[in-house]
């Protein structure tokens, strides 16, 4: 993948309300480190009660091995607040997730982590929802590739060369950055130092009773 084009094999969890526990559950936060949440993603949809894979559900099937770029229903990574989540996701090999809509706080965590999240017109993921739904199985089919063009905010995803489907995304301009242009926060925090002083100055000056009370020396 470039840094303006990313291309991969698709995983389909075409599930609505797709929350934080179920990417990656409370029970794992406390027991792993960072870089050892990538085979416990999405556990409960992933195994069985008796922890052995469950063949209906995607990451098991042949066609979506080294899947890159998931696609997901509406409203992906609500719930609680769990940057674990976004880096489960990421160590399961992803590196773009297309939805519908996302948990706000889950988007936040992608892009602070620079996992690319865009959303599209849920009328164009029904289209594409009925495509994979078609086209993607536990039978062995060849994998369905998409291609994002971030330059062109345009998603195609192909099947054995043969494009099924071309669409436009959303791709939020804070997102962009932080792909495109990625800068730590404390850096980005003392390169707009002057101007974060100035606004300070300036809010003192202009509601000067937001500020605390000055503290006076008593004598004896």
């Amino acid at each position: 993948m470039s840094q303006t084009t990313f291309t991969g094999p698709v995983l389909p969890i075409l599930r609505d309300q797709i929350d934080t526990d179920i990417i990656v559950r409370i029970e794992r936060l406390a027991t792993l480190a960072r870089g050892q949440f990538g085979p416990w993603a999405f556990e409960s949809l992933r195994y069985d009660s008796a922890g052995q894979p469950n063949a209906a559900f995607p990451m098991h099937w042949s066609c979506c091995s080294g899947a890159q770029v998931l696609i997901a229903g509406t409203n992906f990574g609500c719930g609680s607040s769990r940057e674990n989540a976004v880096w489960a996701i990421q160590e399961s090999g992803i590196q773009l997730v297309i939805a519908p809509s996302f948990g706000d706080i889950f988007f936040a965590n992608c892009k602070a982590n620079r996992l690319l999240a865009v959303e599209l017109d849920t009328a164009d993921y029904e289209q594409i929802r009925g495509i994979l739904a078609n086209r993607l199985s536990a039978d062995g089919q060849s994998p369905v590739e998409a291609a994002l063009y971030l330059g062109q905010d345009r998603l195609v995803l192909s099947q054995d060369g043969q494009e099924l489907i071309g669409v436009g995304v959303q791709v939020e301009d804070g997102m962009r950055q932080a792909i495109l242009n990625p800068v730590d926060p404390i850096d980005q925090t003392l390169a707009d130092r002057d101007q974060i002083q100035a606004f300070a100055k300036a809010l003192h000056n202009q509601h000067p009773w937001l500020q605390p009370p000055k503290q006076q020396a008593f004598g004896l």
